[in-house]
């Protein structure tokens, strides 16, 4: 496919993306249409437009030729054939060792030619937490995210014999335990289904919190807003013995739970579905009508929704689609949550609060509210942040009820 052929294209899927899915999803459906695309020409094409997606606010909306150029020119170490045409297009001197500038450098390349504003790539930087560096953020912002997995100890030898024999590179980190770092955009559907059934996908942000969590033997969880289940599985692998609870507001997510749990050996545990934002003062009825009354558990998790600011550099369409308006909505509701989950701790009880945001208003201000106007004392807090490897970042903070 010539460059400037592509080009076009690659301009034409971006500028008809509206947003109401995530991205991945519309480029797939994109490829879909174009069958006759090889797979090269697909890689080159993904990687185009999640290259584009990433320059976020630094060049206007509609720009999208100096977006791909800005974006694969950011994330490029060697010459690229889109990045090249449209230099010439633009008559942009442009040389070989340009690709191996440090990316602040490239910053300052594009805006000498084609008025970048590195500044302003992420959305709303005066939000974003003083602990969380802005330089450091962008710096590993433009480099493909790494897909990261975790199993039990007993079954390390055979997954990493089983990913060499499927030609899969793989890292085994010193901490976290039993993690390992694959490339980006890893299939791992070759491996028997019995194996996939022993490896746990989990961000490497998210099996940081492990340690935070510290279940005592027989101690009440509830893990209430538990998506898929990531944190109970770290969780009860930590501490088999605990009485687990798991609500979801979406049955729908809790089905995939049970799979991930039966799969994981995990069968005694009690599930309901549950929206948090609504009161609940006369108790919660989990499977097998069992009540919970207030003073119930010894640790309640609380990953709760957010913007997700934390994990962008995987969907990089939402920087541009953000706006304080959903930031102010998140933060309402991650108090609505709270509000009606701490009442349901014991005396002394922890609540483990979890978001993959960046902004402080999610994190350590909301903390500072619950700590407030909830009855709560901060332990422990801070930013899991795992850019430097390819990961994402992670809040955690770590509250007891008085």
């Amino acid at each position: 496919m010539i460059e400037g052929n592509r080009l076009r294209i690659l301009k034409e899927w971006l500028s008809g993306y509206t947003g109401a899915e995530p991205f991945s999803l519309h480029l797939n459906n994109l490829f879909r249409q174009h069958k006759n695309m090889g797979s090269r020409d697909r890689r080159a094409a993904r990687e185009a437009c999640y290259a584009a997606l990433r320059v976020g606010n630094a060049l206007p909306k509609d720009d999208w030729e100096n977006k791909i150029f800005a974006g694969l020119f950011s994330h490029s170490s060697k010459p690229n054939d889109i990045v090249l045409h449209i230099a010439e297009r633009l008559k942009i001197p442009l040389v070989d060792a340009e690709y191996l500038l440090p990316i602040e450098e490239k910053f300052d390349w594009l805006r000498n030619h084609i008025a970048f504003a590195a500044s302003t790539i992420f959305p709303f930087t005066e939000k974003v937490s003083e602990q969380v560096s802005i330089p450091n953020l962008l710096s590993h912002f433009f480099t493909q995210p790494a897909v990261f997995v975790w199993y039990k100890t007993k079954d390390e030898s055979e997954i990493l014999v089983a990913l060499k024999a499927e030609n899969i590179e793989c890292v085994k980190l010193d901490a976290p335990a039993n993690c390992l770092k694959l490339p980006t955009g890893v299939s791992l559907d070759k491996l028997p289904e019995i194996l996939r059934k022993k490896i746990q996908v989990q961000d490497l942000s998210s099996q940081m919190a492990a340690p935070y969590f510290e279940p005592k033997p027989n101690d009440k969880v509830w893990d209430c807003c538990a998506a898929s289940g990531g944190k109970s599985l770290l969780l009860h692998t930590t501490e088999p013995s605990v009485d687990l609870y798991v609500s979801d507001v979406r049955a729908n997510i809790l089905q995939n739970l049970e799979k991930r749990f039966e799969d994981w050996g995990i069968i005694k545990y009690n599930q309901t579905v549950l929206n948090l934002e609504n009161e609940h003062p006369k108790g919660l009825t989990f499977s097998g009508n069992k009540t919970i009354d207030h003073g119930y558990f010894d640790t309640i998790l609380l990953d709760a929704p957010c913007t997700g600011s934390g994990t962008w550099r995987r969907q990089p369409e939402r920087l541009s689609q953000i706006s304080e308006a959903e930031i102010a909505s998140y933060s309402k509701k991650q108090k609505r949550i709270a509000a009606n989950v701490v009442p349901y701790l014991k005396p002394a009880g922890k609540l483990i609060y979890m978001t993959c945001s960046l902004y402080a208003e999610e994190n350590e201000n909301q903390v500072a509210a619950f700590c407030k106007e909830l009855n709560l004392e901060l332990i422990q807090n801070d930013y899991l942040n795992a850019f430097t490897q390819g990961g994402d970042c992670l809040y955690v903070a770590v509250l007891r009820k008085l």
